[in-house]
């Protein structure tokens, strides 16, 4: 079993280009799935799709998380594959073994009113409120991510026709609304100028000089929510999350959140239909009076 181990591990590298990182984990799962058949080499080629459906059964019971049996099916039907190109088997046999679907969270985000809380925290009278003032807008403004906010030049920003260009592998054009606009052009007249050099082209940095990175981001959310007394769970993204849920709430199409944001596939951008679709089932939930909501006093 060694050997074909051996070769399987040289198949995953050089055949399927896998990482080294892919790799090591698909011979983890294998290597857990032979212990269980007692390393035999003539039971696990010859195992069937009921064999192996029996041992997720049994992994799911011992409590291993969604995302782990998904992957050991990966896994699995890969080894499979191997062997049969090796050994000229029939049909796969983890083509026919399943697992129910991995259930992804639906990402936090803020109602507007926590929202508007979050962006007038900043003390304006300040050159770091002005700045974090214009991170906030620009960043609830346009839906980018953190990495492409840190990223960001001065020449990225059209001032005149309020548009941002947010560059990098989904390079795209998003409009800026007229606050957001208002608040970055004020950091840029009268504060952006006494913490970097004038040869420098990063648009936000932080109180040192340096470019803006995730981290001091972070830490601007952490310190205004606390001052807003916004209690909701946060992540770096709730921000941008918060933008895309917000632009389905008023009716804009996924087409355009995708093209906004930056995602690939359409299906990224749907987890905000998912979540405004919740929150109408919450309201009908709460209020219909013969779904067991509240009754208004009249």
């Amino acid at each position: 079993m060694e050997l074909i181990l051996e070769e399987y591990r040289n198949f995953l590298l050089n055949s399927k280009g896998c990482s080294q990182n892919t790799t090591l984990s698909y011979l983890h799962d294998l290597t857990a799935f032979c212990s269980t058949m007692d390393n035999d080499e003539d039971r696990i080629c010859g195992a069937d799709s009921d064999v192996l459906q029996s041992y997720l059964e049994k992994l799911k019971a011992s409590g291993k998380s969604n995302a782990t049996l998904a992957r050991t099916i990966a896994s699995l039907r890969c080894f499979y594959q191997f062997l049969g190109e090796m050994l000229s088997l029939g049909a796969n046999p983890a083509d026919h073994i399943h697992i129910d679907r991995t259930e992804k969270k639906l990402p936090n985000v803020l109602n507007a009113e926590e929202v508007n809380r979050l962006l007038s925290a900043p003390d304006v009278s300040t050159p770091k409120g002005l700045r974090d003032r214009a991170i906030l807008e620009l960043i609830y403004a346009t839906g980018i991510r953190v990495s492409e906010l840190c990223a960001l030049n001065v020449e990225d920003l059209d001032v005149d026709a309020s548009l941002l260009v947010c560059g990098g592998e989904n390079r795209r054009v998003i409009p800026v609304y007229r606050m957001a606009m208002e608040a970055v052009n004020t950091y840029l007249d009268r504060v952006r100028g006494r913490l970097i050099d004038a040869k420098d082209n990063a648009l936000f940095t932080n109180l040192n000089g340096g470019r803006l990175t995730r981290q001091g981001f972070w830490k601007i959310v952490k310190q205004y929510a606390a001052e807003a007394g916004i209690k909701a769970e946060l992540t770096p993204h709730t921000l941008r999350h918060s933008f895309g849920a917000h632009l389905i709430e008023n009716g804009a199409d996924i087409a355009d959140i995708q093209q906004m944001m930056g995602y690939a596939h359409p299906s990224s951008a749907a987890v905000y239909k998912k979540i405004a679709d919740n929150k109408m089932k919450e309201a009908y939930n709460r209020y219909h009076p013969r779904a067991g909501g509240k009754k208004r006093k009249r």
